[in-house]
């Protein structure tokens, strides 16, 4: 459990996809870019997006500033340790977790809309292992075939030097 969060911060899974049925959940998507190695991403493990490379994030907590946020996924889902450069943008299509490569793939989500807060990190070491959520992580200088979500979106807005 988060240090900033209690025990009554959390709810059972059954309540938060009957709650997120009608409420849009606000997530972090990181852009973490090296210079000389690319923009990170993750292969993901479980659906939705399963198998697809993606950027690393999730949703906020109700207790946690956006800053942490961000650290924390860095952290958890990669090892690094980041610092949030800027806000590169708001993400909020509907359709946007239906997407591969930035085009509807799949009718919708299947529990819940996300709006997410994009935003440019500069990793301030070096990777450890991938997360429990992911299979793989890797930097990419050119991005691959099927990027997952908006994420190809995202990558291509933040300016970074990556190639198509």
């Amino acid at each position: 459990m988060d240090k900033n969060c209690s025990k009554d911060d959390w709810i059972p899974q059954q309540v938060f996809n009957r709650i997120t049925k009608f409420l849009p959940i606000v997530c972090v998507d990181l852009v973490i870019y090296s210079q000389n190695e690319g923009a990170l991403l993750i292969r993901r493990a479980y659906p939705p997006g399963e198998g697809l490379w993606c950027l690393v994030g999730g949703i906020i907590k109700r207790v946690e500033l956006v800053e942490n946020a961000v650290r924390r996924h860095a952290k958890t889902e990669t090892g690094l340790e980041v610092k949030a450069e800027r806000l590169i943008g708001i993400y909020d299509d509907p359709l946007r977790d239906s997407m591969i490569n930035n085009t509807v793939q799949y009718p919708s989500s299947p529990n819940r809309r996300n709006i997410t807060l994009a935003y440019l990190c500069t990793p301030l070491g070096k990777t450890s292992k991938p997360g429990p959520e992911a299979l793989e992580l890797k930097f990419f200088k050119k991005l691959p075939a099927e990027v997952g979500f908006d994420h190809r979106k995202i990558i291509l807005d933040s300016k970074v030097d990556v190639d198509e």
